[in-house]
């Protein structure tokens, strides 16, 4: 695997597990103690989520990462949508969280690059 690769695995896995724990360690918590959060603890983890599987599924060096990150952020809002021809309303505040994570995908992306290249540079010269 070449740095490129396990570095997005390494962040994807970071915040998939940081979306898996929010949803629950932190809601609980902050449900049971009664914590005004401005509702974090509802939508961090669709936030978190998108931009874990965004950097997982675009390991393969083949896939686009702005194609990756569209494609799962579609995937969370169709998933909002789907909720809501159930029983639950459609939640507006996870649908916002969803295009934020995938805006920070594509910023934490655009950084790791910059990153890795000034890395490159000062081990070359």
């Amino acid at each position: 695997m070449n740095q490129a690769r396990y570095w997005h695995f390494i962040t994807g896995l970071l915040f998939v597990s940081a979306g898996f724990l929010s949803k629950i360690v932190y809601r609980p918590f902050v449900y049971s103690n009664g914590f005004e959060d401005l509702g974090f603890s509802n939508s961090s983890p669709s936030l978190l989520y998108v931009i874990g599987f965004s950097f997982l599924l675009s390991i393969n060096p083949q896939f686009k990462v702005l194609y990756v990150t569209t494609i799962v952020t579609l995937n969370s809002i169709l998933f909002e949508v789907y909720q809501s021809l159930g029983d639950s309303p459609f939640d507006t505040t996870d649908t916002v969280y969803s295009i934020i994570g995938g805006v920070l995908t594509l910023l934490i992306h655009s950084r790791l690059r910059k990153i890795r290249r000034y890395a490159s540079r000062n081990t070359n010269s």
